[in-house]
């Protein structure tokens, strides 16, 4: 197993005439999967360590890697923070969620500082529907591969998407297995 790098924050006793501070983070603690823990001699340090895990760098930069997931249903949030809980405490990825087309549109454009792995769009939608999202999507984000969710997976729905850009198309329920590993391989990239 390759280890993981954490940083290690630490939280500093007043400095004299500068009040209360934050302490600077020491990176590239390394903590192996067997051990989860760093060693630190703590004798002649009087500060609280809190442990978090890295954000993802990239040629020396931090990099937040984040999906936009698109459906209208306020069930669906909660089903993909409850499928990817671990992934998400981790901060392997952010997710964001909109209940618009309109509304996923103005943070894709937004996003402009962020690295965006992927766009999950339902098709069926009040609004601008997925299909309409798809062009402008694409348009504002050409490097972003969108896949697109449906309930119905009938050939002229798929035909749609895949000529309008959409790299594949999921039908409901969603295979969070094949969703994941779709997930996985744009995180490694991205790494």
């Amino acid at each position: 197993m390759t280890p993981r790098v954490w940083d290690a924050a630490f939280l500093g006793p007043p400095v004299p005439n500068a009040g209360p501070q934050f302490g600077c983070p020491v990176t590239n603690n390394v903590v192996t999967p067997q051990t989860k823990s760093v060693v630190c001699d703590l004798r002649h340090i009087n500060w609280i360590i809190l442990s978090l895990p890295s954000p993802l760098t990239l040629g020396g930069r931090f990099v937040n890697l984040l999906i936009i997931v698109v459906d209208d249903e306020p069930d669906v949030e909660m089903l993909f923070r409850q499928q990817f809980r671990r992934d998400l405490r981790l901060g392997r990825f952010t997710m964001e969620f909109a209940q618009s087309g309109e509304a996923a549109l103005r943070r894709i454009n937004d996003a402009a500082g962020v690295s965006i792995i992927l766009i999950l769009s339902d098709i069926n939608m009040p609004g601008m529907t997925g299909l309409e999202l798809l062009p402008k999507a694409k348009a504002a984000r050409p490097d972003v591969p969108v896949i697109m969710i449906t309930a119905y997976g009938d050939a002229e729905t798929k035909r749609k998407a895949l000529e309008g850009g959409a790299e594949a198309l999921f039908t409901k329920p969603i295979d969070f297995g094949m969703l994941r590993g779709e997930i996985d391989a744009r995180v490694e990239r991205a790494a």
